[in-house]
């Protein structure tokens, strides 16, 4: 993904490819949990065939899913106020952030039909446990995998 701070409750992301910095408070608005200690992933357009544009950071106490430009829960979204999302800029080597919330960003919602939500929290699923266990395999190469076939009698070994 790129690096992330954590510094005062926001947590920054920045994505290396393009420069693109991200910052959002770091608690959880549904439970309190530190969002540093949950995934954040750049899924694009890979999970649910929409490009959400930002990351995507997981709380590690249920799973809530924030977008990380808007703030909005996409996974929990009527039961969880958005999470308060920050500008942030780097100088130089220097990082600053907006003292005061984006008011901005917590107006566009991302409502996605439960399908589009599991797509996403499988596919955040799917990258923790390839990075966990050294498996990284792209959803392609996934795709690629032929389906195992049982033997049949006389068939090739």
């Amino acid at each position: 993904m790129g690096e992330r701070w954590k510094g005062e409750d926001v947590l920054v992301v920045l994505r290396r490819t393009d420069g693109r910095l991200w910052a959002i408070c770091n608690i959880c608005p549904h439970a309190g949990y530190p969002l540093d200690e949950g995934d954040i992933e750049d899924l694009g357009e890979s999970a649910s065939g929409r490009d959400l544009g930002s990351p995507v950071v997981s709380c590690p106490a249920h799973s809530y899913l924030f977008d990380m430009e808007r703030g909005t829960c996409i996974n929990m979204a009527d039961n969880c106020p958005p999470a308060p999302v920050y500008r942030a800029q780097l100088r130089g080597d220097r990082l600053f952030l907006s003292l005061q919330p984006d008011q901005d960003g917590a107006t566009g919602t991302h409502k996605l039909c439960k399908s589009d939500e599991n797509a996403i929290q499988l596919e955040m699923v799917d990258r923790a446990l390839n990075r966990k266990y050294g498996r990284l395999i792209s959803p392609n190469e996934l795709l690629a995998v032929p389906p195992r076939r049982s033997k049949s009698k006389g068939g090739p070994d």
